[in-house]
């Protein structure tokens, strides 16, 4: 039946009459074949593009929705054949996408149980395109992801990616950077056997992304497959947005950033590598509190590259409001005074939190692992001939017992 939609679908003239009328369904998802095969048609108008998402709407909803939290490949193409037509109709689509994908994807009762379906990247892209990074953020903030059973289509290695990319790119906009390092972190060191414009945008949004928490931003390449460390030597314009900026030298960093201005608005990063300049800014001042106790506005603005005491006292206003520092200016000598226990950044007390919620989860997983081991058969033999093996010889740790005492080949799931 699929295969016959798929001709007929070539050879007709695609009209919304022939979309809307593809009844009476077939048994065992014939409707959904023949949504599928015409699913990622472009050259439709506006009227059978409706037409296809009302008859997607139906099908989708009889056949494959959250009450069974599975979906076939027909129904992954059907609701992306939706999507589409959504986000290139009227304006709003991406809003209505975004509801219409809240109706698929099932519900999560709780982190330990989190199942990352195919549509799941779909829906954090529409989230993004819509705005609605709240939307987005409970499905992010689960733990614990895994692959769903051999009777639902499970997503690909690009749809693991794609997730994680967009749910970093979630997270910048919430101002959230150590959670979106963490994502994109998780995009390069997926394994990789050739080049990927998904890998490529990783890594140039994890630079910034590290620089706007002044961290080395290398790190995660001796992690990555040769494909993505061959990727990475290629974006030599971030390697020397980066240079210029742990140089400390603001005009340098200026400079990088005018010079391959086009090369940021094509990459779409131009307005986070602008944070990543305020941002060099603000450890500067920083580095300069902890090494003063008074300094002259004048002096100030010269050692970050501003025009004029006025800026630095200005910038100075903002962090301190911020409470990015602790700083008093008597502006009739011109001269800022750094308190002696600097405020702590928000930035720093942000990865801290996260560092400690990572650490959480990380002990509850060992925790639920270790009392699976108790309950193991295997395990619990070997334990009590070790056992056994310690009353007559009592040496319970030799290494012919060593070896004996071998975990169980489980996946632990960290």
């Amino acid at each position: 039946e699929a295969g016959q939609a798929a001709g007929d679908a070539g050879a007709g003239s695609g009209s919304g009459a022939e979309v809307a009328a593809a009844g009476p369904w077939g048994e065992d998802g014939g409707r959904l074949a023949e949504l599928a095969a015409v699913a990622g048609r472009e050259d439709l108008g506006p009227e059978q593009d409706a037409a296809f998402i009302q008859a997607a709407r139906e099908a989708l909803r009889v056949g494959q929705g959250s009450q069974s939290g599975s979906f076939s490949g027909r129904s992954v193409a059907v609701a992306r054949g939706g999507v589409a037509r959504e986000l290139r109709g009227r304006p709003g689509g991406a809003g209505r996408a975004v509801t219409f994908l809240q109706g698929l994807l099932p519900a999560h009762p709780g982190p330990e149980t989190f199942t990352l379906m195919p549509l799941h990247s779909d829906f954090v892209r529409c989230c993004l395109l819509a705005r609605l990074h709240l939307e987005a953020l409970s499905l992010l903030e689960l733990e614990g992801v895994i692959l769903p059973g051999r009777r639902t289509a499970a997503p690909t290695a690009q749809d693991f990616i794609l997730y994680h990319y967009y749910g970093g790119v979630v997270f910048l906009g919430l101002r959230r950077y150590a959670d979106a390092q963490r994502f994109f972190a998780i995009v390069l060191t997926a394994p990789a056997l050739s080049e990927s414009a998904i890998t490529e945008a990783a890594w140039k949004k994890y630079v910034a992304t590290a620089l706007l928490l002044h961290v080395p931003a290398a790190s995660p390449s001796k992690h990555c497959s040769k494909a993505v460390q061959r990727q990475i030597k290629k974006c030599k314009e971030y390697e020397d947005f980066r240079a210029a900026f742990e140089s400390g030298n603001s005009k340098q960093l200026q400079d990088v950033l005018a010079q391959h201005r086009a090369r940021w608005v094509s990459d779409g990063n131009l307005g986070l590598l602008k944070l990543c300049v305020e941002a060099q800014v603000r450890f500067q001042v920083r580095r300069l509190a902890r090494a003063y106790v008074n300094l002259r506005l004048d002096v100030l603005a010269q050692r970050l590259g501003l025009q004029g005491a006025v800026l630095a006292e200005h910038l100075l206003v903002k962090m301190v409001s911020a409470g990015q520092i602790s700083a008093r200016i008597d502006q009739a000598r011109g001269v800022v005074t750094f308190d002696a226990e600097e405020a702590a950044a928000p930035d720093a007390l942000e990865a801290l939190r996260g560092g400690f919620a990572h650490a959480s989860a990380l002990n509850e997983k060992v925790r639920a692992f270790n009392e699976s081991l108790a309950l193991d058969k295997k395990f619990v033999s070997k334990h009590l001939t070790l056992a056994s093996t310690e009353a007559r010889t009592g040496d319970l740790f030799s290494e012919v017992h060593r070896k004996q005492m071998e975990y169980p080949e489980r996946d632990v799931g960290i």
